[in-house]
């Protein structure tokens, strides 16, 4: 086998590989993922840290931001260490959904939730 046989080889297996990652649509143009496009939400924020809540299952740091539509987001904090001690709050984020499992002994149910994963936050 000569090199540039090795090399026509590995690229067409890239090829492949690739488009096969590539989500396309009726027209060919790509469809984008919109759960992973950062989001901007503005309203009241209700920590539930350190607090049992439904939402604590998911994420010890978290809380609910109420819009000024009364439409109630479920916020998650990644680093533990953030207060948020302001009531009206701007969050820029990604939304994730999370589904757990529960064995016997645990006290969270199993199941499923659209959380907003803090990527910046600013109080108003």
């Amino acid at each position: 086998m000569t090199i540039k046989s090795l090399i026509l080889g590995a690229l067409i297996a890239t090829s492949i590989s690739c488009n096969a990652q590539i989500e396309k649509t009726g027209n060919g143009v790509k469809k984008q993922d919109k759960s992973k496009l950062p989001v901007k939400v503005v309203g009241s924020f209700r920590s539930i840290k350190g607090v049992m809540n439904s939402l604590s299952c998911y994420c010890y740091n978290g809380g609910n931001l109420t819009t000024a539509d009364n439409q109630e987001i479920k916020i998650c904090f990644e680093n533990e260490d953030i207060d948020v001690n302001c009531e009206k709050v701007e969050i820029i984020g990604e939304y994730r959904t999370i589904t757990k499992s529960s064995g016997a002994k645990d006290p969270c149910p199993s199941g499923q939730s659209k959380i907003l994963f803090v990527k910046s936050y600013k109080c108003l």
